[in-house]
């Protein structure tokens, strides 16, 4: 009955141990997804919060995925996030020049992700807020830092909180 109760893993259990401390260093991550024929790259970005918290959110580049299944790769690309990186974040870049786009996105949306801009990740320097907690596209508070800063020509971001 507690095997039914536990969900499956995409990775061994050993690869889920969690990490005591990460340090300073950047971490980036190459995903292969043999399955559905793609293949991902990304980084572990930390962001200092009050009462020494810390913020982690996985950013991944998806490039050249038209026409790739992703079902299954994105599930388990948001439990490496969660479970071995321990991100509280996941942010998916897509490429705006990429094939299928508008269908992506709609996509990605079905599944809980949302379009988003980088004001989260900007530092403001010291007693500076630039936005709340919250990554979220639809906050309101205003922002020391122009649509020009938070945004790219290049890369569509699209996060979900885990």
């Amino acid at each position: 009955q507690q095997q039914q109760q536990q969900q499956q893993s995409f990775f061994p259990e050993h690869a889920l141990r969690r990490k005591q401390h990460y340090g300073d260093e950047l971490r980036f991550i190459e995903v292969w997804d043999y399955v559905g024929g793609a293949n991902f790259r990304g980084f572990v970005a930390e962001k200092p919060l009050p009462r020494g918290h810390v913020d982690r959110t996985m950013f991944l580049f998806f490039q050249h995925v038209a026409g790739t299944q992703l079902k299954q790769g994105l599930m388990a690309l948001i439990e490496l996030a969660s479970e071995c990186f321990e991100c509280d974040r996941l942010v998916i870049c897509l490429e705006r020049a990429g094939e299928g786009l508008q269908g992506l996105v709609r996509d990605l949306g079905w599944v809980g992700f949302e379009l988003i801009t980088l004001s989260h990740w900007m530092y403001a320097g010291e007693g500076a807020s630039v936005r709340s907690s919250s990554f979220s596209s639809t906050s309101t508070e205003s922002s020391i830092f122009s649509e020009d800063d938070t945004t790219s020509e290049t890369w569509l971001y699209m996060g979900m909180e885990l």
